[in-house]
């Protein structure tokens, strides 16, 4: 593979460029309001702003979908809003938590990428550096960007449920288990070789937030809250929630995750799968992202990290093509493969941000429903839940579609 831009800085350069940069971006996105619990805004706020947009939602609440939606352009709130009802009949409202699932993925990452920035690990360092036991069955030379892109190609991680009772035993069945293709692929897919062949490989974020756990010295739980969620104002964001927590969102009538329903669910850390939260805390990471790792005026990721996370990586695999934990937009003119799996076609992914996006753009779905994306470009992002198909008439309620 060629060398990546961010491989020929050094340590140094990259930490100076960072100090360099960091006064052009601090300030680009202010945190948006905070809002009152109890507030009910429903589609009938955006339909002057961005009507396609609003009747879209609206047929899809009058089939009893709910969901939330949350928009911003130039580190401006467009939308902030809810609708439909929780099983127990009480209203959404944009504080409401929801399962983000997938979507939680980026998250961890940028968690790892903060100590890349630091200088305590570079991208090509070798994982068996920092989980020793980890070079069993095949995955001595596994690397830590291998992990990133999707193309570390590890076993041991059975999907969302049926998961081990703790993050350590998660760990420890992904560290003894040996390298195997994705098992969507199918039971005669070929094994890629290492750093080749990008799939999607949930195994390879957990053991992302392993090295976390070891090199920040204290439970990931605790480590993305306060490395990431905390400093962007993701204040009701949790990806392993405590316990009393949980129950007081529940009283509060402020819980609707379906994805992760249960107080065994709840409190364990997933970290490929186990972000929770309102919908518009997601966005605000990917505002942070637009702001070039800084949002409040406080400095998450520098640059140079951002950088790295948001352009091509690998080339064109079964999920697209990834950045560092990123899934991007294609180039113009690129197509997805065909795919006999049903729940991801070639059409599902060629329009994950939409038909008007530009190549720039990236992002992350989680199987909850949750869409969540930047465009650069257009300093838009974005984050909604709920299976509506809206990337399309944002940019069209926008007024950002490329003449033809």
């Amino acid at each position: 593979m060629h060398a990546d831009r961010e491989e020929r800085l050094t340590r140094r350069a990259m930490l100076q460029a960072s100090i360099g940069l960091a006064a052009l971006a601090p300030g680009a996105f202010a945190a948006p309001p905070e809002q009152n619990h109890t507030e009910q805004k429903s589609v009938e706020a955006i339909k002057d702003k961005l009507p396609r947009t609003a009747k879209v939602i609206e047929e899809a609440a009058a089939k009893g979908n709910a969901g939330q939606l949350y928009l911003s352009l130039n580190g401006k709130p467009v939308a902030d809003i809810a609708w439909g009802k929780l099983p127990d009949g009480t209203a959404y409202t944009p504080a409401t938590l929801v399962g983000w699932a997938s979507a939680v993925k980026p998250t961890t990452c940028a968690c790892l990428l903060k100590l890349w920035d630091q200088g305590k690990l570079d991208l090509d360092d070798k994982v068996t550096k920092f989980i020793p036991e980890f070079g069993v069955n095949g995955k001595e030379n596994v690397r830590i960007r291998h992990l990133l892109t999707h193309t570390a190609h590890l076993g041991g991680y059975a999907g969302p449920t049926n998961l081990p009772p703790t993050f350590a035993e998660l760990v420890n069945k992904i560290i003894q288990a040996p390298r195997e293709p994705y098992r969507a692929l199918g039971a005669n897919a070929k094994l890629p070789p290492l750093g080749l062949g990008p799939g999607y490989n949930p195994a390879g974020i957990i053991v992302i937030a392993e090295i976390c756990r070891r090199l920040y010295g204290r439970d990931f739980k605790e480590v993305i809250r306060k490395e990431v969620y905390e400093p962007c104002g993701m204040n009701d964001s949790w990806c392993g929630m405590p316990l009393e927590r949980y129950r007081a969102y529940k009283k509060e009538g402020r819980f609707a995750s379906g994805y992760l329903a249960t107080e065994t669910e709840v409190v364990k850390c997933q970290p490929a799968g186990g972000g929770i939260g309102p919908t518009r805390e997601l966005a605000r990471f990917y505002e942070m992202l637009i702001g070039r790792g800084a949002i409040n005026g406080k400095r998450i990721l520098s640059p140079q990290a951002v950088e790295a996370m948001t352009t091509p990586k690998t080339g064109l695999g079964y999920m697209g093509i990834w950045g560092l934990g990123l899934n991007l937009a294609l180039p113009e003119g690129v197509m997805m493969p065909r795919s006999e799996n049903p729940r991801r076609t070639a059409e599902q992914l060629q329009e994950r941000y939409g038909p008007h996006a530009s190549t720039r753009s990236f992002g992350h779905a989680g199987a909850s429903g949750m869409q969540a994306f930047a465009d650069p470009e257009h300093s838009l992002a974005t984050a909604f839940i709920g299976r509506v198909p809206i990337s399309g008439t944002i940019y069209e309620d926008l007024g950002l579609v490329k003449a033809a």
